[in-house]
């Protein structure tokens, strides 16, 4: 034994390692004898694997441990001198007559029940740019992954490589969110390829979520589609943080932000004053509360701060200041402080009870949409004793609605009879309905008239009174545009109240004021815009002022209007929004006005005057076709005019440029979806729907429309899944046409 020990030495025989993979999981490992440095036995490989396996030969058929080869058997070796051998020969699918070297390697494989590679997950991330891929080899190692995305109608074949992360993804981002599931194709090395449907994300209702369910999550953090509360019918897509920006440490309790689109002009702002310098802080990203929905005004953690006047260096404690819609000042030296909220592009709309300061200097206007907010506060110097403050939201969040009602009620004021004009060339109009006891109201109101503004008001810087019932109740539009009420209840009591929407000169708008004892809602075009609370009964502020006026003031004979106004209708009752939106576009009948019954107490068509003079009296009159016939005296530049304009506003920060069919949104979507339209010039609008078969699904908006921007809801309802196509028409021919997802 010593000797052959010492001859074994001398000899320096060399091995060949097999490495074989029986499959089921079962692998085996030998080391085969296979010469000496200055002895070659010219062993084949048929050689090597016959001293370790049965290898039989049948006629032209081989087996290697009864499994046929080549056909159930992977045979491939890591080392260069066996693959020159392998390629000198041709590259053979039959291996076992390559001869051996020493030193080599052979790996084997076999395919046990399942050879195929398995697919754990196929997946698309959560903002829908990646194709997420995780599977196992099994047998065979694997060669290549596939997606195939259907984008824009088109599919589109995408090679996916391993990461870091162990998962097989896309190297270029996905540009455009796909129109469905697509297919991931995962090939091994023996050929055997493994399909998979690629489903869509979980549905996440928060960034925790994320963290707890998702195998995958990016530093610091990445855009994910949420639902609010779990509810698939309301996905927002949200920039979950998950590791600190700083530290780089996970955070205990990861974040969700809406990002700010970077086209957005203006974008989304708040303005500082202090002394002398003025400094805008853009804001990126806004912390959102994906449950409830409010939006946090001071979180500071993506803003952007420019400079606008004085010093270049921005100090700690301003940037500490600055907060998500509100303009901010301390010590104002400057006139004027703006801010700027923007959310389209987002299914969110600024829910109707936010709460704004009120002050006589500054603006405050939301536009019909209820996405865009702006802010403006002049006159900051004039107030030396203003220090410290801001003009905006209250509160420490911003409320947001997902989805706002916007759709237009009616399309045309009335197109009956005529309207009072007052004061187009001079000061003085107004008509005096009276003190009559019939037009007092106390435990519930409601005041409407159609005004067309064709001036700021005559009364600077206030503007001008629509319906004034001297201390009791009154509706005014302010010099700034935006239209104003107040009650003389227990609260608010005898103040102006801001209802932020802007009645624009030159179109026609439908105003309606309720109260009911517990809140006051005010609807344009019979559409719901702003409510309060409010509570008590209504009084009078001032007792022996009880006259009510129509495009004036009793105590107060600057704030007159400048424009048209038309149909105004008092009423003791609390009419409901369905009570408004059915008389709207008409005249009343005689059931509202034959009895004091209906609770309308005064009602003027200002169709016609009428000519009064009793040797005494002598006065323009303007009938009242309410129960109690409470007559209007017309005093100066007031007068009939016998064609009414038919545009109505559909009111916008930004007056369209164009006609333009947006994306729809959410996209993808189930089962309801918002279409946008912008029109430059009323237009005959046809806006239907197809699928890709190029079969018409429905008509969505059929019609003349007037300039404006619309907003309009479709509800797929039990159509299948899949890519449906919304066109849309103007007078007759095709604008533009867009693609929509619907997955449920």
């Amino acid at each position: 034994d010593i000797s052959w020990a010492s001859f074994e030495s001398e000899i320096d025989p060399v091995a060949v390692d097999v490495l074989a993979e029986m499959g089921n999981g079962t692998n085996r490992r030998y080391q085969v004898f296979a010469g000496t440095s200055y002895w070659d036995p010219e062993f084949t490989m048929e050689d090597i694997l016959s001293l370790i396996f049965d290898v039989s030969k049948n006629g032209q058929e081989t087996t290697i441990e009864n499994r046929q080869y080549p056909d159930k058997w992977y045979l491939s070796s890591p080392s260069q001198v066996l693959i020159d051998e392998w390629n000198t020969a041709g590259q053979p699918q039959n291996m076992l007559p390559l001869k051996m070297h020493r030193n080599t390697k052979i790996v084997m494989m076999s395919p046990g029940s399942d050879p195929e590679p398995t697919v754990n997950l196929a997946s698309y991330s959560g903002d829908y740019k990646r194709v997420l891929v995780s599977a196992l080899p099994n047998n065979f190692p694997i060669l290549k992954v596939t997606a195939e995305v259907p984008v824009d109608g088109e599919v589109k074949t995408i090679e996916l490589k391993q990461g870091d992360n162990s998962f097989y993804s896309n190297d270029t981002l996905l540009e455009k969110v796909p129109d469905g599931p697509g297919t991931v194709h995962v090939e091994n090395a023996r050929g055997d390829v493994t399909s998979a449907t690629i489903t869509l994300p979980a549905i996440y209702a928060n960034a925790v979520d994320v963290k707890n369910y998702s195998s995958f999550l990016p530093d610091p953090g990445g855009e994910f589609w949420i639902y609010q509360n779990g509810d698939v019918e309301k996905p927002m897509l949200l920039y979950c943080q998950f590791f600190d920006t700083e530290t780089n440490d996970p955070l205990e309790t990861p974040r969700e932000y809406l990002t700010m689109k970077s086209e957005l002009n203006p974008p989304v702002f708040s303005e500082f004053i202090a002394y002398s310098e003025k400094y805008r802080s853009r804001f990126n990203k806004i912390r959102i509360n994906p449950s409830t929905l409010k939006m946090a005004i001071g979180d500071r953690s993506y803003i952007q701060t420019d400079i606008l006047e004085g010093d270049p260096n921005v100090p700690g404690w301003v940037e500490d200041n600055f907060e998500l819609g509100r303009a901010v000042w301390s010590y104002p030296d400057l006139d004027s402080v703006i801010a700027h909220v923007d959310l389209s592009a987002t299914p969110f709309n600024l829910a109707i009870d936010n709460r704004f300061t009120r002050h006589p200097d500054e603006t405050i206007i939301i536009d019909e949409s209820r996405q865009k907010l702006m802010i403006k506060r002049i006159n900051m110097a004039d107030f030396s004793s203003d220090y410290y403050g801001y003009s905006g939201v209250t509160g420490d969040s911003v409320q947001l609605t997902y989805g706002f009602d916007s759709e237009q009620i009616v399309q045309a004021p009335p197109k009956f009879g005529n309207a009072l004009y007052f004061n187009e060339t001079e000061t003085s109009g107004f008509v005096d309905m009276g003190s009559s006891d019939e037009m007092r109201v106390a435990e519930a109101l409601t005041m409407e008239a159609w005004i067309n503004p064709q001036g700021k008001g005559i009364d600077d810087p206030w503007g001008g009174m629509i319906i004034n019932k001297e201390g009791e109740y009154e509706l005014f539009r302010t010099q700034d545009g935006t239209i104003r009420w107040a009650i003389t209840n227990s609260s608010p009591g005898w103040n102006w109240q801001s209802t932020q929407f802007e009645a624009v000169e030159n179109e026609w708008l439908h105003v309606a004021v309720v109260y009911d004892g517990n809140e006051i809602k005010t609807y344009f075009n019979g559409m719901l815009f702003h409510s309060q609370p409010g509570s008590g009964n209504i009084g009078d502020f001032y007792g022996t002022a009880n006259a009510l006026f129509i495009g004036g003031r009793q105590l107060n004979g600057l704030q007159r209007f400048q424009g048209l106004i038309d149909e105004v209708r008092i009423w003791n009752t609390a009419r409901s929004a369905s009570q408004i939106r059915s008389t709207i576009a008409d005249t009343l009948g005689s059931a509202y006005y034959a009895s004091a019954d209906s609770g309308l107490i005064g009602y003027w068509r200002f169709d016609s005057t009428e000519y009064y003079f009793d040797g005494e009296v002598e006065e323009t009159r303007t009938p009242d076709r309410s129960f109690y016939n409470n007559y209007g005296v017309i005093y100066g530049d007031v007068k009939v005019v016998e064609v009414l304009p038919t545009s109505v506003s559909r009111t916008n920060l930004s007056a369209p440029q164009s006609f333009e069919l947006n994306q729809n949104y959410p996209n993808p979507f189930n089962p309801v979806t918002t279409i946008s339209y912008q029109l430059i010039s009323a237009a005959e609008i046809d806006i239907s729907i197809y699928d890709m078969l190029g079969r018409k699904v429905t008509t969505l908006v059929s019609g003349n429309q007037p300039a404006g921007t619309y907003q309009k809801q479709w509800d797929a309802g039990q159509l299948a899944s899949g890519t449906y196509i919304y066109r849309m028409m103007v007078d007759g021919r095709p604008v533009q046409a867009r693609k929509m997802l619907l997955m449920r």
